[in-house]
């Protein structure tokens, strides 16, 4: 596996990237239905917020999903989904929006998910591009050790399971070699060590793991 590497000189040059990106995906012209996969962490809100705050309509075609969630409330401070609420509703995919629903308990929640990818899927519907997140422990999505791999083998989303509180909600390895471009984008020197690792050895990692069917994989890196 080849990852294409872009270099930014600052982490604001990095995300104004990822907001241009974001809104020429969801404002493009299509034919069919498609989502743009995005993730949670602390990297991409302000990319969220700015959107937010100067929001473009989003084409009737365009989806949001997730790459993953932690398994809380929508109102708590540590949902994917609650942190990217505002921009959502802004550029008015506040119905089509691909997420977790907590109210259900947790193996029947990643069973909804997964059902509700797959739906999206079999419509004729495509994913093209997916923003990864790469963690300091190599992790992506919510994918954090070969036990996590293993169980979502098999489906497109799973349940993962946290030592400490919350668990997780994740796409899996097979969810994400359907998607047209996988794009990590990471910033912090905390990274570096698994940075390296993503490029030069993969199969050391979860994150490198779970790519590893992909067609298409980039890493943006301040």
């Amino acid at each position: 596996m080849t990852i294409n590497v872009r270099d930014f000189d600052s982490k604001d040059a990095l995300l104004a990237e990822v907001e241009a990106l974001i809104r020429s995906t969801l404002s493009k012209s299509s034919e069919r239905e498609y989502a743009l996969m995005v993730s949670g962490g602390n990297t991409p809100l302000p990319v969220y917020a700015a959107i937010a705050a100067d929001p473009i309509e989003a084409s009737p075609q365009a989806y949001l999903a997730f790459t993953d969630d932690r398994y809380v409330p929508i109102d708590s401070p540590d949902s994917n989904f609650g942190n990217a609420r505002a921009m959502i509703e802004a550029v008015g995919l506040a119905e089509r929006t691909i997420r977790i629903n907590p109210d259900l308990d947790i193996e029947a929640c990643a069973a909804r998910y997964d059902a509700d990818l797959a739906a999206f899927l079999a419509r004729g519907a495509s994913i093209p591009v997916a923003l990864l997140g790469l963690g300091a422990d190599g992790h992506t999505c919510s994918l954090f050790n070969d036990t996590d791999l293993a169980r979502a083998e098999n489906c497109l989303a799973a349940p993962a399971y946290k030592e400490s509180p919350p668990d997780r909600i994740t796409v899996s390895p097979k969810l994400l070699a359907q998607v047209g471009e996988i794009i990590f984008v990471v910033a912090g020197d905390d990274k570096a060590e698994m940075i390296d690792a993503l490029i030069n050895n993969p199969d050391s990692i979860t994150a490198g793991k779970a790519v590893s069917q992909c067609a298409s994989v980039s890493l943006w890196r301040v």
